[in-house]
């Protein structure tokens, strides 16, 4: 919070998050009410107002990936089995998970379940090490934006908020 309100000390600057939902501290605002809310879209809603409410700054623009950075590399699983060269049974898996839930944003966040630790078995059955600086950066930079934005509604709308602050 300190850290976030001395960035907007710049009195021309907006500032942003992206921090992952998967493994927020509980004392994070609007944590406790949010774990009840069922639906996805108004969890992290709820949990991107209550920290905005914290900051209370005008400039300040909450962003909370569902469920983590690694939901990401299923929105193209072909892009994602190519560039991160899994064999058969990887692709299989990463496939079959993909096909399991009505977004990548909706791949839960789990002890054993989370999008990233999804994609480290996956890697592991293909005799993979999955190194989220490298390999995720290199897939979602080859996965694009369009598909991105198509595929995932919540990040989506985030960088239309970003982009509306053109001018």
């Amino acid at each position: 919070k300190r850290d976030i309100q001395l960035l907007l000390n710049n009195k021309n600057d907006f500032v942003t998050t992206m921090f992952d939902f998967y493994a927020l501290p509980l004392a994070f605002p609007g944590y406790e009410k949010a774990i009840t809310i069922r639906n996805i879209y108004d969890k992290v809603k709820h949990l991107e107002k209550s920290f905005a409410d914290d900051i209370n700054h005008q400039r300040f623009i909450p962003y909370i990936q569902l469920h983590e950075f690694e939901a990401f590399l299923f929105t193209d699983t072909e892009a994602t089995c190519q560039l991160c060269d899994l064999n058969s049974d990887g692709r299989s898996s990463l496939q079959k998970t993909r096909r399991e839930f009505e977004t990548p944003e909706h791949i839960n966040n789990g002890e054993n379940t989370a999008p990233s630790k999804r994609i480290e078995s996956i890697h592991e059955a293909s005799g993979k090490r999955y190194i989220k600086e490298n390999d995720g950066i290199r897939v979602v930079k080859a996965i694009g934006l369009v598909t991105l934005r198509d595929r995932c509604l919540h990040f989506n709308t985030w960088l239309e908020k970003l982009e509306a602050l053109k001018g």
